[in-house]
């Protein structure tokens, strides 16, 4: 299980970290965010290890791996689709 956690470019802070199955789960995950946030299109989602759920044992990536960003997502305002 890869271990994930949120970018935010504007505090240039890693938050919100979580396990999840693979990537396409991971950008699933991450997309539901896109009505909620306000500040969507600054956010970034890496992958920065992995977990293991046999032994509990958590491996940190050498350097974080970007899988998604929020701006590739449009952003749904009052029924209207628009390109970030």
């Amino acid at each position: 299980m890869n271990l994930y956690s949120v970018f935010d470019k504007v505090s240039k802070v890693f938050q919100f970290p979580c396990a999840v199955e693979n990537d396409e789960a991971a950008i699933r995950g991450f997309a539901g965010l896109a009505d909620s946030y306000r500040f969507f299109p600054d956010l970034e989602l890496y992958c920065v290890g992995s977990f293991n759920l046999e032994t509990g044992v958590i491996l940190p990536s050498d350097v974080p791996s970007l899988v998604c960003s929020g701006s590739q997502f449009p952003v749904v305002k009052d029924g209207d689709t628009h390109e970030v």
